[in-house]
């Protein structure tokens, strides 16, 4: 896994419409892992990137990934995402983690037992 990431320590200052919410913090002594992923409809592939932030709002990782092949939809691109994360935090030894996704669908089943019966239940029970 981590030889597939590249890991960064730049920082990047980056212009979000208004209409989004603003990051928060996550607890003293937490861990905050921000995902998010693109997809390729006509090659069937996606990427995936991952922030991992302290309860100071410092960067403790930031990672891109190569590009996923045979990705069926952008859902399953999202799920690949946060799954990196998870296993980023994982091989850094945290243990007090939140998963922060920007995909309703991908949210919803992590949070829900209804992961089990969808397209990503392979990559569900990774996260979870």
């Amino acid at each position: 896994m981590l030889e597939d990431m590249v890991c960064s320590i730049e920082t990047h200052e980056v212009n979000m419409p208004m209409s989004r919410s603003r990051w928060s913090r996550p607890p003293e002594g937490w861990l905050k892992i921000n995902t998010d992923a693109s997809y390729s409809a006509g090659t069937s592939s996606g990427a995936s990137g991952v922030v991992i932030r302290n309860s100071q709002g410092e960067v403790v990782l930031a990672a891109a990934a190569r590009a996923n092949t045979n990705v069926a939809d952008v859902t399953m691109a999202e799920a690949l995402a946060a799954r990196d994360g998870v296993l980023l935090a994982t091989e850094r030894e945290a243990t007090k983690v939140i998963l922060e996704v920007d995909n309703l669908s991908v949210a919803n089943h992590i949070r829900s037992e209804e992961g089990i019966r969808s397209g990503i239940s392979g990559i569900w029970h990774e996260i979870r």
